[in-house]
């Protein structure tokens, strides 16, 4: 679909009141949201979106990648379905999506969770999770990760890591081989497209 129709698309539903626009940075695209009557009227049970200049970038180039995934998955969920799924079903241990992390101190009687950015639905029905690193995290927290990712059952293809920075591509797959876990994480090199108006991300 060229993005002229696209756009033309997008401001009818506006008229309607099933999307929403915002301007969030000087130079950056605009982004759109669907509604509360948009979500209603789609059967999505969700609230509506907030943006967040915090993670603005990284949901951003969020959307550009699991566009690039979506095609060759049955089926994608995002992290706010995510959470949405797992929120009731972490009191009875029956996690579909996110991992647990390790409590040390035993305080909690129910785990933290991680949430992937991503979760894809193979053809042959098994699990990946996605996350999309634009920086690094502390390696102590990006080991309590993987190790949540490791000891999952339900994530039959682990976890792979997108990311446009090499430097934060190696931390990860150094942490993997010291959890000895190369066989369930995966990095890849990938940067949104220019037209995000993101750019490389060092």
């Amino acid at each position: 679909m060229h993005w002229r129709v696209a756009y033309r698309r997008l401001a009818k539903l506006r008229q309607l009141g099933l999307v929403g626009h915002r301007h969030v940075l000087h130079g950056a695209p605009g982004v759109f949201f669907a509604t509360r009557a948009g979500l209603r009227m789609t059967g999505v049970d969700l609230t509506a979106a907030t943006v967040d200049l915090r993670t603005y970038r990284h949901s951003l180039a969020l959307v550009s990648l699991a566009i690039d995934l979506e095609a060759d998955a049955e089926a994608l969920w995002t992290e706010r379905e995510i959470r949405r799924a797992d929120g009731s079903a972490q009191s009875r241990g029956e996690l579909q999506y996110a991992v647990a992390l390790a409590d040390r101190s035993g305080a909690s009687p129910r785990p933290h969770l991680h949430i992937p950015d991503l979760v894809l639905r193979h053809p042959d029905g098994e699990l990946e999770a996605v996350e999309l690193e634009l920086t690094a995290k502390r390696t102590r927290r990006l080991r309590g990760i993987l190790r949540a990712f490791v000891r999952s059952r339900h994530l039959q293809r682990g976890v792979t890591y997108y990311t446009p920075t090499p430097t934060v591509g190696r931390l990860v797959e150094r942490v993997a081989r010291e959890l000895d876990a190369t066989h369930l994480v995966r990095v890849v090199g990938w940067s949104p497209p220019a037209s995000d108006g993101i750019g490389e991300v060092g």
